[in-house]
């Protein structure tokens, strides 16, 4: 049995190249506004927590020192 391939056209392949670019493009876009997202909630979240008394902070069971590392391990890892 033979196979027959139909012949590629410069316009397919030039429609193929855009939407591939524009899937991209929104890729980015995406991936942009998550990383927006976690970052806000970061800051947030350190912000309240440096509000807070070291008497509050240590029922916590957190140092002043510690905020920062323990907002970014809640919020940009993802």
């Amino acid at each position: 049995m033979a196979t027959t391939t139909l012949p590629t056209s410069p316009l397919r392949d030039a429609g193929k190249a855009i939407a591939a670019g524009i899937g991209a493009g929104f890729t980015g876009v995406m991936r942009f506004l998550c990383d927006l997202s976690n970052a806000r909630r970061f800051a947030v979240e350190v912000a309240r927590l440096m509000a807070l008394s070291d008497a509050e902070l240590e029922r916590r069971g957190l140092r002043r020192d510690e905020i920062v590392p323990y907002a970014f391990r809640n919020h940009m890892h993802e």
